[in-house]
Protein backbone atom coordinates (compact mmCIF):
# COMPACT_ATOMS: atom_id res chain seq x y z
CA UNK A 1 0.00 0.00 0.00
CA UNK A 2 0.99 3.56 -1.05
CA UNK A 3 1.81 6.08 1.75
CA UNK A 4 -1.01 8.16 -0.06
CA UNK A 5 -3.20 5.04 -0.16
CA UNK A 6 -2.79 4.48 3.64
CA UNK A 7 -3.32 8.32 4.32
CA UNK A 8 -6.73 8.36 2.35
CA UNK A 9 -8.23 5.35 3.74
CA UNK A 10 -7.31 6.78 7.67
CA UNK A 11 -8.96 9.68 6.23
CA UNK A 12 -11.98 8.51 4.83
CA UNK A 13 -12.40 6.47 7.69
CA UNK A 14 -12.22 9.19 10.07
CA UNK A 15 -14.93 11.14 7.83
CA UNK A 16 -17.13 8.70 7.41
CA UNK A 17 -17.22 8.15 11.51
CA UNK A 18 -17.75 11.73 11.74
CA UNK A 19 -20.41 11.51 8.75
CA UNK A 20 -22.36 8.34 10.27
CA UNK A 21 -22.79 10.31 13.73
CA UNK A 22 -23.95 13.35 11.99
CA UNK A 23 -26.39 11.33 9.99
CA UNK A 24 -27.60 9.41 13.64
CA UNK A 25 -28.17 12.81 15.09
CA UNK A 26 -29.96 13.99 12.02
CA UNK A 27 -31.20 11.71 9.43
CA UNK A 28 -31.36 14.86 6.62
CA UNK A 29 -27.21 15.12 6.94
CA UNK A 30 -27.64 11.68 5.16
CA UNK A 31 -26.93 13.84 2.30
CA UNK A 32 -23.37 15.10 2.98
CA UNK A 33 -21.72 11.64 2.83
CA UNK A 34 -22.29 12.23 -0.93
CA UNK A 35 -20.81 16.04 -1.30
CA UNK A 36 -17.41 15.52 -2.94
CA UNK A 37 -14.27 16.94 -1.02
CA UNK A 38 -12.66 19.23 -2.99
CA UNK A 39 -9.24 19.52 -3.71
CA UNK A 40 -6.48 22.53 -2.59
CA UNK A 41 -4.25 21.78 -5.30
CA UNK A 42 -5.08 19.51 -8.47
CA UNK A 43 -2.70 18.56 -11.59
CA UNK A 44 -4.44 17.87 -14.53
CA UNK A 45 -3.08 15.86 -17.12
CA UNK A 46 -4.44 16.01 -20.65
CA UNK A 47 -4.42 13.95 -23.61
CA UNK A 48 -5.38 14.70 -26.97
CA UNK A 49 -5.49 12.17 -30.15
CA UNK A 50 -6.81 11.97 -33.46
CA UNK A 51 -9.20 9.02 -32.90
CA UNK A 52 -10.65 7.16 -29.84
CA UNK A 53 -8.42 3.75 -30.35
CA UNK A 54 -4.90 6.05 -30.62
CA UNK A 55 -6.55 8.21 -27.11
CA UNK A 56 -7.21 4.51 -25.62
CA UNK A 57 -3.36 3.97 -26.68
CA UNK A 58 -2.17 7.05 -24.86
CA UNK A 59 -4.23 6.48 -21.78
CA UNK A 60 -3.54 3.21 -21.22
CA UNK A 61 0.59 4.29 -21.52
CA UNK A 62 -0.03 6.86 -19.11
CA UNK A 63 -1.49 4.64 -16.03
CA UNK A 64 1.02 2.24 -16.55
CA UNK A 65 3.89 5.26 -16.36
CA UNK A 66 2.63 7.24 -13.76
CA UNK A 67 1.94 4.79 -10.52
CA UNK A 68 6.14 4.65 -10.87
CA UNK A 69 5.78 8.84 -10.91
CA UNK A 70 4.09 9.39 -8.42
CA UNK A 71 5.48 6.76 -5.75
CA UNK A 72 8.82 8.93 -6.73
CA UNK A 73 7.40 11.90 -5.93
CA UNK A 74 6.09 10.98 -2.66
CA UNK A 75 9.18 9.95 -1.41
CA UNK A 76 11.29 12.55 -2.71
CA UNK A 77 9.10 15.43 -2.43
CA UNK A 78 7.10 14.49 0.33
CA UNK A 79 3.72 14.94 -1.13
CA UNK A 80 0.12 12.82 -1.20
CA UNK A 81 -0.82 12.38 -4.41
CA UNK A 82 -4.23 11.02 -5.23
CA UNK A 83 -5.10 10.10 -8.92
CA UNK A 84 -8.63 10.28 -9.42
CA UNK A 85 -10.17 6.76 -10.65
CA UNK A 86 -11.51 7.47 -14.36
CA UNK A 87 -10.08 9.80 -16.85
CA UNK A 88 -12.50 12.85 -17.64
CA UNK A 89 -13.23 11.92 -21.27
CA UNK A 90 -14.20 14.39 -24.14
CA UNK A 91 -14.46 12.32 -27.79
CA UNK A 92 -10.81 12.32 -28.50
CA UNK A 93 -9.59 13.83 -25.22
CA UNK A 94 -9.18 12.95 -22.20
CA UNK A 95 -8.17 14.78 -18.72
CA UNK A 96 -7.07 12.27 -15.28
CA UNK A 97 -7.01 14.80 -12.28
CA UNK A 98 -4.41 14.29 -9.38
CA UNK A 99 -4.66 15.77 -6.05
CA UNK A 100 -1.70 17.01 -4.03
CA UNK A 101 -1.19 17.25 -0.82
CA UNK A 102 1.79 18.70 0.33
CA UNK A 103 3.75 21.64 -0.17
CA UNK A 104 5.01 22.04 -3.83
CA UNK A 105 7.49 24.76 -3.24
CA UNK A 106 9.84 22.15 -1.51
Amino acid sequence: MTQSTFHVIREELARAAEAGKRCLENPAEFRSVYTPKEAETCICLTLEAQNEPDLELCAGFLVGSLLSLLLNLEQKAELLLRPYSEFDRKGTSATLSIEVKGDLNK
